[in-house]
This record gives structure tokens, C-alpha cells and sequence, in this order.
């Protein structure tokens, strides 16, 4: 996504390609997410913040994954429970103020991973680019909800990758 908002920013086709290319090759599945349920859909009661560490976090659900966790497991084995917790999220109706949430998230989640001095791979990093690229996509809050929710699906696995 991040490649896709530079290329679409600077006019870069060659970078636009590889960009679509690699969403094209890597593709994960969640069209669970679209199963909006009447129950959950618009009735969120918690915040961004409020889910990761009072309700993800201590779940004992996410507690049995092996070491060697990655998104498109935690996707495969947990997607009920992830489409739970995605929809439990007061989302704001400013989608501006739905991704400053995820901002703030995501920069407290870069903020414990350089204090735990865990090294590798910089997913906070990488989120926090990926929140900001789609202000890039879509200037003015044009953002569809339903890709702000995806989003936050993006921040719970990430918080449960490093919390292992």
C-alpha cells in the first residue's frame, strides 16, 4: 500500500506496477470482514486502544499460536474471533478521526517494540506507513469504512505478532 500512494504520488507507473504486482501475489483473505452483522455492525462499544489491551490481549484464544506466528495464520485460524473484535470498535464517524486512532495505536505499538528491543522486521513501522499511505489513496476522507476496518484487522494482527 505504501508502495502504491508513492507511485500514485509521484506519478511512478513503474512503481505503481510492482505496487499492484505484489497485492496481486500476496493476497490474504479477508472477506470475512464482510459479513457485517446486524448486532455488531455500527454498535461498536470500545476504542481502538481499548480492544488491543483489554479484550485481545488477554484472550486465551490467541494464547496456543506456535512461534512461528504469521498474519495469514492468525487469519486462517482465528478469523471469527477477528471479525468480533474488528466490529466491536466505535468506529468514528470522521474517517480522518478513525485513522488518527490507528495512528496512535499503531505509534504505541512502535513505542513498546523499541523499548522490548525486538529486532527484525519493523511491522509497527510498517503499519504505521500503511495508516498514512491511505490518506494518500484517498485525500479528503474518502477512505471507505469497511478498508478503515481492514486497517484495524492490520493493527490486532500486528499487536498479536509482537506480543508473541
Amino acid at each position: 500500500m505504501v508502495h502504491l500512494a508513492l507511485g500514485l504520488k509521484h506519478a511512478l507507473p513503474e512503481i505503481i506496477a510492482q505496487a499492484l504486482s505484489y497485492a496481486a501475489t500476496s493476497h490474504q483473505d479477508t472477506t470475512f470482514l464482510l459479513d457485517e452483522r446486524e448486532i455488531l455492525y455500527n454498535n461498536g462499544y470500545f476504542t481502538a486502544h481499548e480492544i488491543l489491551v483489554n479484550q485481545v490481549k488477554v484472550d486465551p484464544r490467541f494464547g496456543p499460536f506456535s512461534p512461528k506466528l504469521t498474519y495469514r495464520k492468525i487469519l486462517k485460524s482465528a478469523s471469527e474471533l477477528l471479525h468480533t473484535y474488528v466490529y466491536l470498535w466505535k468506529l468514528p464517524s470522521n474517517i480522518e478521526d478513525a485513522l488518527n486512532e490507528l495512528r496512535v495505536v499503531a505509534a504505541c505499538l512502535l513505542s513498546s517494540s523499541a523499548d522490548t528491543g525486538h529486532s527484525g522486521l519493523d511491522i509497527p513501522g510498517n503499519l504505521l506507513k500503511s495508516i498514512n499511505a491511505m490518506d494518500i489513496l484517498y485525500p479528503n476522507n474518502t477512505c471507505p469504512t469497511l478498508l478503515v476496518r481492514v486497517q484495524f484487522l492490520n493493527v490486532i494482527c500486528s499487536y498479536i505478532l509482537q506480543d508473541k
